[in-house]
């Protein structure tokens, strides 16, 4: 109960910080970001992969989008979020 409660304090007033893009976020966005991203919450765990499943969209080629979006679906499945 008390980890929920931390975890709720720590994430409240986040909302559009984790949903933004990294590159459109402002500089102190950026500074918050960094510091809720040092604690191990599942909230956080799901933004990383989210940032991460960006890197999709620059493959041009189909087998290497394959590739990575077999480790992508891995990596989620081992998060256990």
């Amino acid at each position: 109960m008390r980890t929920q409660r931390l975890s709720n304090a720590l994430l409240k007033k986040s909302r559009w910080l984790l949903l933004k893009r990294e590159e459109n976020l402002k500089a102190e966005q950026r500074f918050r970001l960094r510091d809720l991203l040092s604690y191990n919450l599942k909230t956080l765990r799901a933004y990383l992969l989210k940032e991460a499943f960006q890197q999709l969209w620059d493959y041009s080629s189909p087998s290497w989008a394959g590739k990575f979006l077999d480790e992508w679906c891995r990596q989620t499945m081992r998060s256990r979020i």
